[in-house]
């Protein structure tokens, strides 16, 4: 299949408090998005090059309707809760996929749920669970329909790129092998006992080249 990173997911207590996160760090507003409907969260965006986004995300204090599902990417776990106590955490990246579940036959703990809001309408491979796939590790895949639009669309133009995701695991040669045939080189894998998800933003300078100015998105 042929694929491309969509954005990577920050989570946070509070939607504020991740919007405030981002903006001390990286000088720029994320543009408020809405609710999930079924999950109790909501969320704020930011434009990146290459028409990804950064997803700030936080479980929502006043859905608009009672949380049917458990919610994704481990909001629920209260190990991540506690985690983000001393701050948000890099939580997870999605693939951009051409067509779902096809594109999920190489990724069995993922299942298709389709969603829309306003003018976005998209197909998700989801946990049944609500769980991270492979507590991170892996991604998730979402899938834009064709009379959709893209949230990079609406977003203003970016200020940062996303350089590099590092995964540091002590199954990183499985792991690798398992996101090889989606031919991404931004993502990489390194041998570590620890588990890290690590996300290098890099900034634009006005002459549209990189600058010296990154930031290090990161789990821990």
């Amino acid at each position: 299949m042929k694929a491309e990173l969509d954005h990577i997911v920050l989570a946070a207590r509070t939607l504020e408090e991740g919007i405030a996160f981002v903006q001390a760090r990286m000088g720029v507003a994320a543009v408020r998005g809405g609710k999930h409907t079924g999950l109790g969260t909501h969320n704020a965006l930011v434009p990146l090059l290459r028409r990804r986004y950064l997803e700030i995300i936080a479980i929502d204090p006043a859905p608009a309707e009672p949380a049917t599902q458990t919610r994704w990417f481990g909001l629920d776990e209260p190990a991540l809760q506690a985690a983000l106590v001393s701050g948000p955490k890099l939580v997870g990246y999605a693939v951009r996929a051409t067509a779902i579940p096809e594109d999920l036959a190489g990724f069995p703990d993922l299942a298709p749920k389709s969603a829309q809001r306003a003018a976005f309408r998209w197909t998700f491979g989801f946990t049944a669970d609500g769980a991270r796939p492979a507590g991170g590790a892996l991604p998730y895949f979402i899938a834009w329909h064709a009379e959709s639009a893209h949230p990079c669309d609406t977003l203003p133009a970016p200020e940062w790129d996303l350089a590099t995701i590092q995964i540091n695991s002590q199954n990183a040669a499985s792991l690798n092998a398992a996101m090889r045939p989606l031919g991404l080189p931004e993502i990489q894998f390194v041998n570590d006992e620890k588990f890290a998800l690590n996300a290098q933003c890099v900034k634009m300078t006005a002459k549209s080249t990189f600058g010296a100015t990154s930031l290090l998105l990161s789990s821990e």
